[in-house]
């Protein structure tokens, strides 16, 4: 229990990768990074589709 705390107890605090990251800086690298996982995930949404039709 007390790891589950210590791993779950940095939830609310920001994920700056440096203590200078202002928040606007912040935001527009999560931005980006949300836009590459959803091109990611897009990617693999079609491969899943594709190879579910060649096994059939």
């Amino acid at each position: 229990m007390n790891e589950y705390k210590k791993t779950n107890q940095d939830i609310t605090k920001p994920i700056a990768k440096s203590p200078k990251e202002t928040l606007e800086q912040e935001n527009k690298r999560l931005r980006r990074e949300t836009k590459l996982l959803r091109q990611e995930r897009d990617i693999l949404k079609k491969a899943a589709v594709y190879f579910a039709k060649e096994v059939q």
